[in-house]
């Protein structure tokens, strides 16, 4: 194995992707729009991609998938046939814009649907799909807002929408667009414009709905406009627990004051630890995480190792300790999606009362006497 020894206070882990891709199109292959369609498509490729050639009228316009509305047709893309798995925790990411609307507001233009149920027809009831994106467009032309319930803020030109749906019946973990670790509920939503929470753990239309589809439906009973879309990449994201591998964590060149944790785990990641008197009762994998002891007050030892690479060996020195002084280390392994061990790992310490003596050399000398 590779041994890294960090002698930094703090270590920032090297991020590395831990989701896996499913669907990804950024509309730059081809300006024909039937290029994008197969009725067995690959990771790139739509079931159906409709409009209407007099008034919904669908382009590919640089690089962009484009919706000139001007009557009342409806255009929409689908992808009908399922993801495998299905994904527990879905990521679905694209670029929307919206140009020549009306300047009046009119709610729920346009929606980005995710669900089981979703077909190749304009029709949609709220049993095909588990949650979806609604789109407003605003009174100043350019301008659209999202809407649940109530509508967001205004975003003006090209944006950025990420929308996470988690259906994995559990509470989970993800890496947001602002680099935060966010957590989200079982069956429900957050939707991001740029690094801008808009929603956050919104219910599921249908939990038991499978995320194994999706549509963008431009109806014909919205407003005449143009809408761009591109950039469209559908993620199932990780939501494995790291592990540490056999025999670690573990201590190592224990001292009067000091000793080195070594850690080692499955995945990219980061561990933390907290330092705590010999029978301090066991903190939390939140409040190790948080460096805290289990009544939330901060540990007097405690920090991080950056787990950069993979089933790797890295060291961190821990010093400023008491002589002859018992321990405990308690550790908790995070990856880079967030996912957190649910419980940490203890190890025991103690100080050494003295350093042990090394003999590194002697000089041996002959002696001539008769006892």
């Amino acid at each position: 194995m590779k041994k890294i020894t960090l002698l930094l206070t703090l270590i920032i882990p090297i991020i590395a992707s831990a989701q896996t891709t499913i669907f990804s199109q950024d509309f730059s292959g081809s300006s024909t729009v039937s290029s994008y369609v197969s009725a067995t498509p690959d990771v790139s490729q739509f079931t159906s991609i409709v409009g209407n050639a007099t008034n919904n009228i669908t382009s590919v316009t640089s690089n962009a998938l484009r919706y000139t509305k001007t009557g009342g047709s409806s255009g929409y893309f689908a992808r009908t046939s399922a993801f495998a798995g299905p994904p527990p925790l879905a990521q679905v990411k694209f670029d929307f814009q919206v140009s020549g609307n009306p300047a009046a507001f009119n709610i729920t233009q346009a929606t980005f649907y995710l669900g089981a149920g979703i077909t190749d027809a304009t029709s949609i009831a709220n049993a095909d799909f588990h949650s979806r994106v609604v789109f407003n467009f605003d009174a100043t032309v350019g301008n659209f807002s999202l809407r649940d319930g109530t509508n967001g803020s205004s975003y003006a030109g090209k944006q950025s929408i990420t929308f996470v749906v988690n259906n994995s019946g559990s509470t989970l973990t993800y890496k947001a667009p602002d680099n935060s670790i966010e957590t989200i509920a079982n069956d429900t939503y957050d939707i991001w414009v740029g690094i801008t929470k808009e929603f956050n753990d919104k219910a599921a239309t249908t939990p038991t709905s499978d995320l194994t589809k999706f549509k963008f439906l431009y109806p014909s009973g919205s407003v005449n406009a143009a809408i761009d879309i591109d950039n469209i990449l559908v993620q199932s994201l990780d939501i494995v627990i790291p592990t540490f591998t056999a025999l670690y964590p573990k201590t190592d060149n224990i001292s009067t004051t000091s000793f080195e944790l070594v850690s080692n785990i499955n995945e990219i990641g980061t561990t933390y630890y907290v330092v705590l008197p010999d029978g301090a009762t066991s903190p939390t994998s939140a409040q190790v995480l948080a460096g805290k002891d289990a009544i939330n007050t901060a540990a007097g030892f405690s920090g991080s190792v950056a787990n950069a690479i993979a089933n790797t060996d890295y060291l961190k020195s821990v010093t400023g300790l008491t002589l002859n002084t018992a321990y405990d280390v308690y550790l908790v392994a995070q990856d880079v999606s967030g996912n957190l061990q649910t419980s940490p790992v203890k190890l025991d310490v103690n100080t050494l009362t003295t350093l042990p003596i090394s003999l590194t050399s002697f000089t041996a000398k002959p002696v001539n006497q008769t006892i």
